[in-house]
């Protein structure tokens, strides 16, 4: 069983507003909303469990450990997310434990790559709106609809490399490349495509400007180190 998480936040600030979790077991999707008394707190707490709990390869994101998972634990233990069950250590610790595709390619190429150019890569369509927004406008079905579609999209991309040990991406000028992952057919762990990029970095000669990555992922090496 796989669980599929993905994050949701203000479009204005590194603000939560919600988190999806997809069961691919079941193909059961459930959208948790922030603060979470707003709607079902005790649904949330055991999501929020089940996340932490689970077999931490078997948890697939798309920039959970530099984004999701930072902005949850900042959530954590706070009036919006009440539980003292899950820690912010806790999840600090699936951050670097589980399967990230955006952390995975942006390690191993040196650039980082959005989740609607590796859907027109793959040919799965998808195209983002933010739940935010929609809940503000009162627009609540669009809103958890816009959650859902995300995670299907993060799944889409998790199934395409399972099964051909590589992921596409459309690049700005609408070229589609590929790339093959490292340990296919299978996803690295976001600490060992962590550990190969600190000791062998990706070439990034031709970027005016590249990213240091690894920064982006301080906020939970500082929970153990």
């Amino acid at each position: 069983m796989v669980l599929v998480v993905a994050f949701h936040s203000a479009d204005a600030n590194d603000l939560l507003v919600a988190f999806t979790v997809l069961d691919t077991s079941t193909d059961v999707v459930n959208v948790h909303r922030l603060p979470v008394h707003t709607l079902t707190p005790k649904n949330a707490e055991f999501a929020l469990k089940s996340i932490t709990m689970h077999r931490a390869a078997d948890v697939v994101t798309f920039n959970g450990s530099g984004f999701g998972f930072r902005l949850l634990a900042d959530r954590i233990n706070t009036p919006d997310i009440p539980y003292n069950a899950v820690t912010k250590t806790d999840i600090a610790e699936i951050a670097l434990m589980h399967t990230d595709i955006f952390t995975d390619f942006a390690l191993d190429r040196g650039f980082r790559v959005s989740l609607e150019a590796a859907c027109k890569g793959i040919g799965h369509p998808y195209a983002r709106q933010s739940p935010a927004h929609l809940w503000e406008s009162g627009q609540n079905t669009q809103a958890v609809d816009a959650c859902a579609n995300e995670a299907r999209a993060i799944r889409a991309l998790y199934a395409y490399a399972s099964k051909w040990g590589r992921l596409r991406w459309e690049t700005a000028s609408g070229t589609v490349r590929a790339w093959a992952l490292p340990t296919a057919p299978e996803f690295r762990p976001v600490y060992v495509a962590l550990d190969h990029y600190v000791s062998k970095p990706p070439d990034v000669s031709w970027m005016k400007e590249p990213p240091k990555l690894d920064n982006d992922l301080l906020w939970a090496l500082s929970f153990f180190y």
